[in-house]
């Protein structure tokens, strides 16, 4: 029972535990800045902005009234959103796009128009777009890191069903919810981590403070060395 109870009220045991937390609350919050910035790397992503009637006219307004887009009367109008987002850290080339194939952006019912489209930054050259039947087509082109592009489509009726294939390799693509989505729960599970070893280190300071001292000085001493031999490394370069 005696060396049972010296084992678990060792000063060596804790310091030893709440270097290694301290370590991993350093690491935590590096994480917090560069998970982020990892997982967007060659992601693209999309969403349905809006699908909205061309015209809201009374119910009593003259049924004989017609829209019509280059002789095409259309019944239904609707100017259908579409946005996407390249978060690449670097361009990506038109030759990324597998065999010559276009990003393809089907909204699940014919398209009329491509009434507008907005590329922010609108740095050149502008990716090439095109309509095939339900779909824009886009590319291959260069497309720039962190490419934001927005579609004002006519279609004639609102019954949309977006869907974004990709032709390009290690590409990954999600809607923006869902990407959105893991971000949180991402940064949620570090907080909470990262909130638990700061917990963990404030008890055992309090509880050995002298401890915690030698601790934070051997740690401070061991950042200032790689700092300093990372220093050295870059002006040997």
């Amino acid at each position: 029972m005696k060396a049972m109870s010296h084992w678990y009220s060792s000063s060596i045991l804790w310091s030893v535990i709440a270097a290694i937390l301290a370590l991993a609350q350093v690491i935590l919050g590096i994480l917090v800045f560069i998970l982020p910035w990892i997982s967007s790397k060659r992601i693209i992503t999309y969403e349905l902005r809006a699908s909205e009637p061309l015209i809201r006219a009374p119910a009593d307004v003259d049924p004989g009234l017609q829209v019509a887009h280059h002789g095409k009367t259309l019944i239904n109008p609707h100017i259908i959103i579409v946005w996407l987002a390249y978060r690449g850290r670097k361009d990506l080339p038109s030759s990324a796009f597998d065999q010559g194939a276009p990003l393809v952006v089907d909204v699940g019912i014919e398209i009329t128009a491509l009434v507008r489209k907005d590329f922010r930054p609108g740095a050149l050259p502008i990716p090439k777009v095109e309509i095939n039947g339900t779909a824009l087509e886009i590319g291959p082109s260069l497309l720039r890191k962190k490419l934001e592009m927005e579609f004002f489509v006519l279609a004639d009726g609102p019954d949309v069903s977006l869907d974004v294939v990709a032709p390009l390799a290690d590409i990954k693509v999600r809607p923006q919810k869902q990407e959105e989505e893991k971000r949180k729960v991402r940064s949620t599970l570090l907080s909470v981590s990262g909130w638990a070893c700061v917990a963990f280190i404030v008890w055992w300071i309090i509880e050995d403070p002298a401890g915690a001292a030698h601790i934070v000085h051997n740690i401070g001493a061991f950042l200032a060395g790689a700092a300093n031999g990372f220093s050295h490394f870059v002006d040997s370069l």
